[in-house]
């Protein structure tokens, strides 16, 4: 296990440092030192690279296979920044797991999660993916998670006949909006702490 950990980790690192390298200039321009961004996300990528290693080191005790028909048999495979979109959507999933029959889309949050469920942005962002998922694979998507890294909890997410109605309907009210029709200010002002354009808002509300 720790030979294969230790393959992961180096090839991480390469991909870690070519990222790096590509967005240097955009990091000194918010006055963010390249080593400082490098520790800030390597926990999380140690984290990725034991959940691999683990799980191919598992998958070939388990079957006693290796080399090439190893990759044949190993299931699930991991496929990493998926770039998806169709005529509406569009988005990059972090992780999607293949399987089979079915495919499972995963987005990775720094973050923890609410004490029941997902936060409603997270749940929304997860469906948007597993319509992609199953529009751009062509294979079924029962469910998507949300890994809520900060505290180590993976969250369930159900697909449904009802998600792509939904979404539609969020897909509407931002078409809306873009023709000049604003929502009304949502009660909560919590909800707009991060938001960038929430002076604007109240601005045009005022």
């Amino acid at each position: 296990l720790d030979e294969i950990q230790m393959i992961f980790r180096r090839k991480y690192y390469e991909i870690a440092n070519v990222i790096i390298e590509e967005g240097e200039e955009s990091l000194s321009k918010i006055n963010y030192s390249v080593a400082n961004f490098f520790h800030e996300i390597w926990p999380f990528i140690l984290k990725e690279v034991n959940f691999r290693a683990d799980n191919l080191f598992n998958f070939m005790i388990r079957r006693k296979i290796y080399s090439d028909e190893l990759w044949k048999e190993l299931f699930p495979k991991y496929l990493s920044e998926v770039r998806l979109e169709n005529n509406m959507l569009k988005g990059v999933v972090d992780r999607i797991e293949i399987y089979p029959e079915h495919i499972v889309p995963v987005e990775l949050k720094n973050s923890k999660g609410p004490n029941e469920g997902v936060w409603p942005g997270d749940r929304l962002q997860v469906e948007g993916y597993m319509i992609l998922a199953e529009g751009n694979f062509g294979k079924k998507v029962k469910h998507g998670f949300v890994n809520y890294l900060g505290s180590g909890e993976k969250r369930l997410i159900k697909n449904n006949e009802f998600v792509e109605d939904y979404l539609s309907t969020i897909l509407d009210s931002i078409d809306k909006c873009l023709k000049g029709k604003l929502p009304n200010l949502v009660k909560n002002r919590n909800k707009c702490t991060k938001c960038p354009l929430k002076g604007e808002c109240y601005k045009i509300k005022k």
